[in-house]
Parts: structure tokens; C-alpha cells; sequence
């Protein structure tokens, strides 16, 4: 675990319709290699009781590309962070925070990470097999890139979520000298270690 903070900076992004058709190739890359990864897993639990590692998965890329050639037109890293956002999910299931995985649908929001690799100069922001495309960047990005999480949203709009080490220290979070410790949840927004609980807010989204 890093000892220093991460920040998250979100950007709007106006790719052309060409990128927009790129990007598109990659949402759905991603999330057919997420679906059927989650379908051989349930069928391994199924049949042999067991979950499978991000490993066991990641190791199927290649003869996967080989069978449907298609998929070469994803970034690898892509479809390696769909496959590692399914065992994080498996693992948070397991662990009793967040719900089991369910498949992922070509409607609604869409999103995909780059670990590395995608990069940030003035307005334009450069995705591996998209290219540079357009932003709007309101403040200074400070940090080395952790990963770049590029969503659309059911809307037709388009955001990049641009994580960061900022390389400052971790502040020490305590009450009364006594550490307090923080989980994150999808039904509570957080629950520390004390016992409170703080509701996660329904927002209304609105699209313009």
C-alpha cells in the first residue's frame, strides 16, 4: 500500500467520431474478456469449487486473440485491467464488501483503465490504440499517473478519471490517540472502525 496520497483530477474529453469509434472497440473489448472471464469462473466454481487467480486468467489472452482476432484491436493492458477488476471484485465478494460480480452490459455507462502508458500534455490526453484526444483540463495535474480510468456515460459524454501519486505523505487519521480505521462500501459510503456508519448519497443524474 502506498505511503503517500493519491488524488483523482476528472477531465471532460471531446474525442473526434473517429476516436469515438476507436474507444468504442475498447469499451466493448473489455467487456466482452470481463463477461467471459466471469462465465468460466462461475463455471470452475461450479464444477471445481474454486475461484480463479487474475494469472489463471490473464494466461488465456493470447490463444483468446488467436481464436477471435478481433480482440487484437484492444490495448493488452485493457483487457489485462478488465481481467484484474474481476478478480478485485471476486476478492471484495469473498471478503463480504461488495456484492457477487455480475456481467457487464453494452448499455449505460461504459469504462476502461489504462495502468500505463496514457499521458497528459496541455489539453490532450494520449490513449494507447486511440490516440491524443481533446480535454478540458481546469487545473494542474500534480503527480506521477497510477491509471487513467476513461468512462462514457449513457448520455454520449466522455471523462477521463486521471489517477495520481502526488507524492505527499500520508496524513495519520486518528480520534482521541487512537487509530480509527476506514472501509469504503457500496451500501454505506463508509463504515470506520469505531462502529459509525455514514450513508452513501442517491444522486439524480442529469444529462445536458
Amino acid at each position: 500500500m502506498s505511503n503517500t496520497m493519491l488524488e483523482t483530477t476528472r477531465i471532460g474529453l471531446y474525442p473526434t467520431p473517429d476516436q469515438q469509434q476507436k474507444l468504442a472497440v475498447q469499451f466493448g473489448c473489455a467487456r466482452w474478456g470481463f463477461n467471459n472471464a466471469l462465465a468460466l469462473t462461475q463455471q470452475t466454481c461450479r464444477e471445481a469449487g474454486k475461484s480463479l487467480s487474475y494469472h489463471a486468467l490473464a494466461v488465456r489472452l493470447p490463444g483468446l486473440k488467436q481464436e477471435f482476432e478481433w480482440l487484437k484491436e484492444a490495448d493488452s493492458q485493457v483487457l489485462q485491467q478488465s481481467l484484474q477488476n474481476l478478480a478485485l471484485a471476486f476478492d471484495g465478494f469473498f471478503a463480504r464488501r461488495v456484492r457477487y460480480p455480475r456481467f457487464k452490459s453494452k448499455h449505460g455507462r461504459r469504462s476502461i483503465q489504462y495502468p500505463q502508458r496514457a499521458k497528459l500534455e496541455g489539453n490532450h490526453i494520449y490513449l494507447p490504440k486511440v490516440g491524443w484526444v481533446k480535454g478540458i483540463v481546469h487545473r494542474g495535474i500534480v503527480g506521477k499517473f497510477k491509471t487513467v480510468t476513461i468512462s462514457r456515460n449513457a448520455c454520449g459524454q466522455f471523462h477521463a478519471a486521471i489517477l495520481t501519486d502526488t507524492g505527499l505523505p500520508m496524513p495519520s487519521v486518528s480520534t482521541a490517540g487512537k487509530t480509527l480505521g476506514i472501509d469504503v462500501g457500496l451500501v454505506d459510503l463508509a463504515v470506520t472502525s469505531d462502529g459509525s456508519k455514514f450513508t452513501n448519497p442517491r444522486h439524480i443524474r442529469i444529462c445536458s
